[in-house]
């Protein structure tokens, strides 16, 4: 990507005047930071979710935040944690949060979100990206944007049971055995964050 800045992605809808454009972009002001810790606050604090849950102490540890703003408005956030900063190192996609009044533009910056995701991590040379999933029609969609099942057994979390799934983003003449999944789990240490992908979708697409 020589030349180039990892900035944002627009995600655009028909032009009408009923609808606005769907922008993510990557954080980089104060600003912007205090507008995603009040979307989280928003879209969990308010359901009782504890504090030191959600506000975790690692906002500010190798993080990039994302922002998606609906015109002005920001109406959604994730992060993206490297967790490992070797050669094709690891990352967690965590705290996805969306307003709860963010009707329909709750999906595009969901999906502007997950792809700015992708793009930055790949930007920053990251080569397989972490998380989990207890629903089965959810572990269909993240397949489907290119997450497969790590060969492992499930996490558990509050009893309950989350499959867990990586994104490759290396070349595929690199891709590591499925044996190497153990050793990627081990190496992570209870570091990742499972719920983020889960709990949005659970609570706003009926699943």
């Amino acid at each position: 990507m020589e030349g180039k800045t990892m900035t944002d992605v627009k995600i655009d809808e028909p032009r009408n005047k009923d609808t606005e454009t769907v922008r993510v972009i990557v954080v980089t002001t104060m600003d912007d930071f205090m507008a995603c810790n009040a979307v989280r606050s928003a879209a969990f604090l308010a359901r009782g979710e504890p504090y030191f849950e959600e506000f975790d102490g690692n906002d500010l540890v190798s993080t990039t935040h994302l922002l998606a703003k609906c015109g002005k408005a920001p109406i959604g956030t994730m992060r993206v944690r490297i967790l490992n900063a070797g050669a094709g190192g690891i990352a967690a996609w965590e705290r996805l949060a969306i307003l709860p009044n963010a009707g329909r533009h709750g999906t595009k910056a969901l999906l502007g979100l997950a792809r700015t995701a992708r793009a930055y991590s790949e930007f920053k040379g990251v080569g397989s990206v972490v998380g989990a999933v207890e629903n089965p029609k959810l572990l269909k969609f993240w397949q489907k944007h290119g997450f497969e099942l790590m060969n492992v057994p499930p996490a558990v979390y509050n009893n309950v049971e989350y499959r867990q799934i990586r994104l490759n983003l290396r070349d595929p003449q690199t891709e590591p055995a499925e044996s190497d999944d153990y050793d990627l789990v081990e190496a992570l240490n209870g570091s990742v964050e499972y719920l983020d992908f889960d709990r949005y979708l659970s609570q706003h697409t009926g699943w």
